[in-house]
């Protein structure tokens, strides 16, 4: 019977510390996983004179080796200071406080340490990186500066090259300048002349005034032949032609019964270019008309005698082959700007040429011309027609 109540008081004692321990099992783990180290302190505290608190305090120490295992230091640090701080008569916590406190300072160190390397190596790596930027920029700067300086060369080159190409091009220029003058000046002689004459053996002239047919209230034309004569004296230059054109007719035999004498000429300068291919005469001067009629008898002109300056074209001597040619005419007479006896005047004329010799500088040929002079005074026309078949000669002709 004693033996029975002893193993009852047995079983129930171990059912006691199972109870208790699994009690601050779970209390001790719910301090230590929430890292409440005031709980755990005050709960040590209050269980300092339970007569399980070495086993807590071991339990306490199997959880600190096992976050020591989770490289844990300083948390562990902590809870060993509070086991310590509650019981320093325990000498394993001594050793392994101690031990850990070693560890952990050897380990801030080799932290510090591996920190330290660290930082140097970021150190030696960010002085590299800058040294390799340094390099860069510096070659990026020397790429820069020998573009520059190769681009520099080109403009030089190119500006000396167009220096050059611009001189040689002036120097051309110059002696094309020079070549023309040399052309024009050395070779200026008689090649640069030329001279042409016509005298007229057949002409007539028929010539009729409105006016006068209206004051005598009948037709009253006039009817006589001849002579008339020309010459041409031409300057040819590489860029211009110019010269003199001169003309003189006469008329003296009448065939009615007017008995009047008629002179004219025309003294012209004339001017092209050999640039175009028609030879179209630009010419100005003077013209004057005389009359002489016998004084006995009624004048059939209006206007007997008048002295005019005078602008005009003039196609020179065109020819379309070797043989035939033409040549014409137009000039307006300039006296009408400053009298009220005339509305408007003009002459023009129109040939055509038959060269029949040529050898060499000498040209012979014969022209046949048609002439004709209009002039309007107070809406009535005074007209004379002409119709020459004359002679010529041309000497150097172009």
């Amino acid at each position: 019977m004693f033996k029975i109540s002893n193993f009852i008081i047995f079983f129930l004692f171990i059912c006691n510390f199972l109870i208790f321990s699994q009690e601050f099992n779970l209390i001790i783990d719910e301090y230590i996983n929430n890292k409440d180290l005031a709980g755990l302190d005050n709960y040590l505290k209050i269980n300092k004179k339970n007569e399980n608190y070495s086993d807590i305090e071991s339990y306490i120490l199997s959880k600190t080796k096992s976050l020591l295992l989770e490289d844990d230091y300083e948390f562990s640090k902590s809870i060993l200071k509070i086991l310590l701080t509650n019981n320093l008569n325990n000498k394993e916590l001594q050793a392994i406080y101690l031990s850990l406190n070693t560890q952990i300072k050897e380990r801030k160190l080799d932290e510090q340490k591996a920190k330290q390397e660290l930082t140097n190596k970021n150190k030696d790596l960010a002085k590299r990186e800058k040294e390799r930027l340094k390099k860069e920029k510096d070659l990026e700067k020397k790429r820069k500066e020998e573009e520059r300086i190769e681009q520099a060369k080109k403009e030089k080159i190119r500006k000396e090259k167009e220096k050059q190409e611009n001189e040689q091009v002036k120097k051309e220029k110059k002696e094309e300048e020079k070549e023309k003058i040399t052309k024009i000046i050395p070779s200026f002689g008689l090649d640069n002349f030329s001279l042409s004459w016509n005298l007229g053996a057949l002409d007539f002239i028929f010539y009729q005034s409105q006016y006068y047919n209206e004051y005598y209230d009948t037709f009253k034309p006039n009817f006589s032949y001849g002579i008339s004569a020309d010459l041409d004296f031409y300057c040819h230059l590489p860029f211009l032609i110019t010269g003199i054109d001169a003309y003189f007719d006469t008329y003296f035999v009448n065939f009615t019964d007017q008995n009047t004498t008629e002179i004219y000429y025309k003294i012209l300068s004339a001017t092209t270019t050999p640039y175009i291919k028609v030879p179209l005469y630009i010419r100005a001067g003077i013209a004057q008309l005389i009359n002489y009629s016998d004084k006995s008898k009624n004048p059939d002109v209006f206007l007997r005698s008048f002295i005019t300056p005078v602008i005009g074209l003039r196609i020179k001597n065109y020819y379309f082959n070797k043989i035939i040619g033409i040549d014409g005419s137009i000039d307006y007479y300039l006296i009408t700007f400053f009298t009220s006896k005339m509305d408007a005047a003009f002459d023009t004329s129109f040939g055509i040429l038959f060269r029949v010799y040529q050898k060499k500088k000498i040209s012979l040929m014969i022209r046949s011309d048609i002439i004709g002079t209009f002039i309007i005074s107070d809406g009535k026309l005074e007209n004379s027609l002409k119709l020459q078949i004359s002679f010529g000669m041309g000497i150097n002709e172009k």
